[in-house]
């Protein structure tokens, strides 16, 4: 069995059903199938794009089918379901703010879905945070986090859970671990229009594609003045083969570190729809790599 793993999406319907015939699926009534593959999405398939409901029906469909073999949870969906769920200490307020900032992180969504919103979450809220397949691990941001909510029993996101995270510190520096990844601050005023920089764990010996996807010229400043707690990050190069999304790469499709796969080139909106395609008897290479251009 050959698995596409595929990168945010984020509502780009057109360019999902591109790559996915680019990939050899073939639309057999309505649902995007091969007999010798099998699609797994890295999450963020909601926000920013035209067409939202109409992604999501896909790949719903391609599940539901058996054609895909999984979806994992992502920062974008966990924002959406986080604020909806009233918060476990703070009474009155939601585990994610509703600030006009995260607010329009979430108006494409909640517009395009309108009444059938309630639906959609419901959804969202039965993906797991991880998949383990064969020899892989997929995951959406970073590896960091998996143990601690694996021990506690948490491992989808019903409002259930989001309370148990949002009630204790550890939990949710792990949830934001795996969903979000390694940040660092630039201090005060030096912002990336106001956000923390992510910490590119898988690509830490190349710091130039840092500096580019950053857009910040003393990164490595920054890194090494971070040091410490940004190598409980990094992933052993004879560790398990990971893949995950998130982080909006720049350029072709490339591998960073050979068994940390990241399956994101979207460059905000300016790059590829991406996908990596795994087969357990075959070598990593960048040749495994397929995308479409972003319309």
């Amino acid at each position: 069995m050959i698995y596409d793993v595929i990168g945010d999406v984020h509502g780009m319907r057109r360019a999902l059903e591109n790559l996915l015939v680019k990939l050899g699926y073939t639309n057999r009534d309505g649902v995007y199938c091969s007999p010798e593959r099998r699609a797994i999405f890295v999450g963020d398939i909601i926000d920013r794009g035209p067409e939202i409901p109409a992604t999501c029906d896909i790949i719903r469909g391609m599940i539901e089918a058996g054609a895909g073999a999984g979806i994992v949870m992502a920062n974008h969906e966990a924002n959406l379901l986080a604020m909806h769920v009233g918060h476990p200490i703070h009474e009155g307020e939601y585990c994610r703010r509703r600030s006009s900032r995260n607010l329009a992180q979430v108006h494409e969504t909640i517009e395009q879905f309108d009444n059938q919103l309630d639906e959609a979450m419901d959804w969202f809220s039965t993906w797991p945070l991880w998949l383990e397949l064969d020899d892989m691990l997929v995951f959406h941001a970073c590896w960091r986090g998996k143990a601690e909510l694996d021990l506690a029993g948490i491992n989808k996101l019903n409002a259930k859970n989001i309370k148990r995270i949002f009630a204790q510190n550890k939990l949710l520096a792990s949830y934001n671990n795996l969903l979000k990844g390694p940040e660092f601050s630039l201090g005060r005023g030096r912002q990336k229009d106001g956000y923390d920089v992510r910490y590119l764990w898988f690509a830490r010996e190349q710091v130039s594609d840092a500096v580019e996807r950053t857009g910040v010229h003393d990164y490595a400043n920054h890194i090494h003045k971070n040091g410490q707690r940004l190598k409980d990050f990094h992933h052993g190069k004879n560790g398990k083969l990971l893949f995950f999304g998130h982080y909006s790469m720049h350029g072709a499709p490339r591998l960073f570190q050979k068994n940390a796969i990241c399956v994101d080139f979207s460059n905000r909106k300016k790059g590829c729809l991406t996908a990596y395609s795994h087969q357990k008897s075959q070598g990593v290479g960048e040749k495994h790599f397929t995308s479409v251009a972003l319309d």
